[in-house]
């Protein structure tokens, strides 16, 4: 599957400021034979948050929200958001920003040094209704850069699940 790059950067502060800083996105789409199944909330920017959360009590972490809901819950599939994590020891600012398929353009700073930092799956739904996911990331004290890619999927249990492209965002700390 070609990945679009939509991206988007949070960049903090110094350590003296506690802050949480946010940076909205744009919704994603799964499709499933050509229907619309599921959808990462497209209208408002509200809900679709990459954060970077420091001087928490659960601990400094890079968080994901997505409102999500199941375009098509009769069929007896269920959707659900998933990020994949990377890690990187430089500081790895990401910038521009893709709107769908092939449109716009984006970069990471490091176009190497990335490593798997592990998924975060959240429970599938099957709903019409708008379900609110937020999945989480603790900063690697051996790297410098954590990204999240964010996808949305549908459950098909024969077979590979069809999925949205990524909305990459990422946090240098």
């Amino acid at each position: 599957m070609a990945l679009s790059l939509p991206l988007v950067t949070l960049m903090g502060t110094g350590a003296a400021v506690a802050a949480t800083k946010t940076v909205h996105y744009r919704g994603l789409f799964v499709y499933d034979d050509g229907k619309l199944a599921g959808e990462i909330d497209r209208t408002t920017s509200g809900n679709n948050l990459f954060q970077k959360l420091t001087s928490d009590p659960n601990g400094d972490r890079m968080s994901v929200k997505a409102p999500v809901r199941d375009l098509m819950p009769e069929n007896g599939r269920s959707v659900y958001p998933q990020v994949n994590w990377a890690k990187n020891g430089s500081y790895c600012y990401v910038s521009g920003l893709s709107i769908g398929k092939g449109g716009g353009s984006g970069s990471v700073g490091c176009s190497n040094g990335w490593n798997g930092y592990g998924q975060t799956r959240a429970r599938d739904m099957a709903d019409s209704g708008w379900w609110f996911y937020r999945m989480w990331k603790g900063f690697d004290l051996n790297s410098n850069s954590v990204r999240g890619a964010l996808k949305i999927c549908e459950d098909i249990s024969w077979r590979h699940d069809p999925c949205s492209d990524y909305r990459f965002g990422g946090v240098s700390y």
